[in-house]
């Protein structure tokens, strides 16, 4: 099929009874300053006002074009449905009950366009509540190097604030992996990172809504087990010889297993010597790099570890891990937005 007069643009959305959200979500998309794209949303089996309101929307504007499934998929499966049909060469992905700044495709697709080598970049974002009240800003810009360090950990972006080139540099299409119904994004996320550069930009051009609903609360347990399996198979990929030291690390971080004074001195070392090949990879990296780990390893033995109750476990956090106090203090203040974060002064974040 031709796609001789196709939009350059296609943003994706899957929804499923999102009607509460969805009409405000779709104001924002189609006052876009960039106006060249085409909309396609998977409705995911809808059961609520969804269906009329997207028929209501498509009818009175051309750009809108709806999926209706006929058997409920999960998300990521719906949103590649979407994939297959999008006909432009850049995707942007929104949620059925996020806000996109009016300006958000323009900064984004600049973006890409001043850098060839890049795959995708997301944003910063403002968190909102369930009736769109500001709860935080967080403002992280991100080169690749700090995405796919992060990676190692966790889900390093947003994934509304997505926006991708709709196929790798060898010309395999983009989509998620589909095992799951849950928590996708994180492997997509990590899967990108490894065919090609990314980044982060410091503006916040989403308004990313967190809610009871929203399948991070519903399915908690299930996205817990993923996101650990992740960030293992990036591990394994990334650090193989220090994966196995940091298993006890994640477990704690990740599944909220209890921390032991042996499993942390393991990690100390593990990451100690990790800190040590990533500071010579990246030397203006370092202050960064020591603040970000002395943040996930406070994270994963002392709070989600239960390490500030057991005195084993948080007396030798004290005694050998005391080189990382200072840099998890400027971790805490780097979280509140009181310390640029590191990329903010590079000429070039997308380097």
């Amino acid at each position: 099929m031709s796609n001789q007069g196709a939009p350059r643009v296609s943003v994706i959305m899957a929804v499923h009874n999102g009607a509460r959200h969805l009409p405000a979500t779709l104001a924002s998309i189609l006052a876009q300053s960039w106006r060249d794209f085409e909309l396609l949303i998977a409705d995911d089996v809808s059961t609520d006002q969804t269906p009329e309101l997207l028929a209501s929307a498509a009818a009175a504007d051309p750009r809108i074009r709806v999926l209706r499934l006929e058997t409920n998929l999960g998300p990521f499966a719906a949103a590649n449905r979407a994939l297959e049909r999008a006909r432009g060469e850049i995707i942007v992905r929104t949620d059925a009950d996020d806000l996109s700044r009016l300006d958000r495709i323009e900064r984004q697709i600049g973006f890409l366009d001043a850098h060839p080598d890049h795959l995708f970049v997301a944003s910063s974002y403002r968190a909102i509540d369930d009736e769109g009240r500001l709860r935080r800003t967080k403002i992280k810009p991100m080169d690749h190097f700090a995405l796919r360090w992060l990676a190692r950990f966790r889900m390093p972006v947003e994934h509304p604030s997505l926006c991708f080139r709709a196929r790798l540099p060898d010309g395999t299409a983009v989509r998620y992996d589909g095992s799951y119904r849950v928590a996708q994004d994180y492997p997509f996320v990590a899967w990108l990172c490894e065919h090609a550069k990314g980044a982060v930009l410091a503006e916040p051009l989403l308004d990313y809504r967190t809610h009871a609903q929203n399948i991070s609360s519903t399915r908690t347990a299930e996205q817990r087990r993923i996101v650990f399996e992740t960030a293992r198979q990036v591990q394994a990929r990334d650090i193989p010889s220090l994966a196995p030291q940091l298993d006890e690390l994640l477990r704690c971080y990740l599944l909220g297993e209890r921390a032991t004074l042996e499993s942390m001195q393991s990690a100390l070392r593990a990451l100690e010597e990790m800190l040590a090949r990533d500071t010579a990879a990246r030397p203006d990296a370092a202050p960064w790099l020591r603040r970000q780990t002395a943040g996930i390893l406070a994270e994963a033995f002392l709070r989600r570890g239960g390490g500030f109750r057991d005195p084993r476990v948080l007396g030798g956090f004290l005694r050998q891990g005391r080189r990382f106090l200072g840099p998890l203090v400027l971790r805490a203040l780097e979280d509140k937005g009181r310390l640029p974060h590191y990329l903010q002064a590079s000429p070039e974040p997308g380097r």
